[in-house]
């Protein structure tokens, strides 16, 4: 799999062991808007209410459930952090992660740390801001357990890209106000490395696109003409003749 993207990420250096030229992943990154519907801001737990771009799917209302319990010890300590939790769609897959960060004062730098399991959670909530919290809190972390859509592969096909980003909630709520949906997000940032390694992350998008999506034939990712230029080795100076006068 060749790879055109304007970004790197983590798992690009594994062209350079060899590639199938015919299969290539146009990774453009563009942002989307996930609008909520008013007349659900107070209502309970339900997909109708969120109105969702491109005919994409709404999420089941088991998942809105699983993320977002309205009782329960879970609910009220997630609510006592500041991070944001994320929802990442890979290959056919569904990851959730908690984005933390501390720092940011007396010139101190802001670190933020995605977490992805349990676990790792728990260590980073009792070491960084001493908190004491117990391992049901974050179950909800890693691979989902409850599918977010109906049909897992449908949003995939849609928005024709192996991987998705979508802002889920914050400690307030998830209701009541836009989130934004990313096709094709840098996984880098979103430390996504730690579920997969560069070579796993770089096969599974590869057997995805052209098993599942069935690249290259459905590949209609636009391109802009100057993009296009740049990714076939083209530069400001190759269709301009040059003048021969001397001065």
């Amino acid at each position: 799999m060749r790879i055109i993207s304007k970004f790197h990420d983590y798992y690009d250096g594994v062209q350079s062991v060899g590639y199938d030229p015919h299969l290539i992943y146009h990774r453009v990154r563009r942002s989307l808007r996930i609008m909520p519907v008013s007349s659900h801001y107070y209502g309970r737990d339900s997909a109708s209410a969120f109105a969702m771009p491109e005919e994409l799917p709404l999420f089941s209302d088991s998942f809105l459930m699983h993320i977002n319990p309205r009782r329960g010890v879970r609910n009220a300590k997630f609510m006592t952090t500041d991070g944001y939790l994320y929802l990442i769609g890979f290959c056919g897959k569904y990851y959730l992660t908690l984005r933390e960060y501390h720092g940011g004062s007396w010139g101190h730098p802001t670190t933020i740390i995605y977490l992805y399991d349990a676990s790792s959670a728990v260590k980073y909530f009792s070491e960084v801001h001493e908190i004491d919290s117990n391992r049901g809190v974050f179950d909800l972390l890693g691979e989902c357990s409850v599918t977010p859509f109906a049909d897992p592969v449908e949003p995939f096909r849609i928005l024709n890209c192996p991987v998705f980003m979508v802002e889920l909630r914050d400690k307030y709520s998830m209701y009541g106000r836009e989130k934004e949906l990313t096709v094709n997000p840098e996984l880098a940032t979103l430390q996504f490395y730690k579920m997969f390694d560069p070579f796993a992350a770089y096969q599974e998008i590869a057997m995805f696109l052209s098993g599942v999506l069935g690249w290259p034939e459905n590949a209609t990712v636009q391109i802009s003409d100057k993009d296009m230029r740049d990714a076939k080795g083209f530069d400001d100076w190759s269709f301009k003749t040059l003048s021969t006068k001397k001065r």
